[in-house]
């Protein structure tokens, strides 16, 4: 068997003149000694894209790290999160980790 590691690391840089930053990352440690990574992204920056990335990367860590299949977990953030007007695409992106 091979053993591998991961190392997590992360840093917020805000756009200029920003109080919020517009991505969020969150990190869940399982009793198994597996870990949840949910880096999201949301469009734009400032409060809205903090807040939209900060509950994506809420629902998505919670739901994977109680067992939930991925296709559920996706299913419900894309039915959940708003879609924007002007260029019709969600308010965030995101990518999951389970290592």
């Amino acid at each position: 068997m091979i053993d591998l590691s991961v190392d997590i690391g992360y840093t917020f840089i805000n756009c200029h003149g920003e109080m919020l930053c517009g991505d969020h990352i969150d990190v869940v440690e399982q009793e198994d000694n597996s870990y949840v990574v949910v880096l999201a992204d949301g469009l734009g920056h400032g409060v809205k894209a903090s807040i939209l990335a900060t509950l994506t990367s809420k629902i998505l860590s919670t739901m994977v790290a109680s067992g939930l299949p991925i296709e559920e977990c996706v299913a419900t953030v894309a039915e959940t999160l708003p879609v924007c007007s002007e260029r019709g695409v969600a308010y965030s992106t995101f990518t999951v980790l389970h290592c």
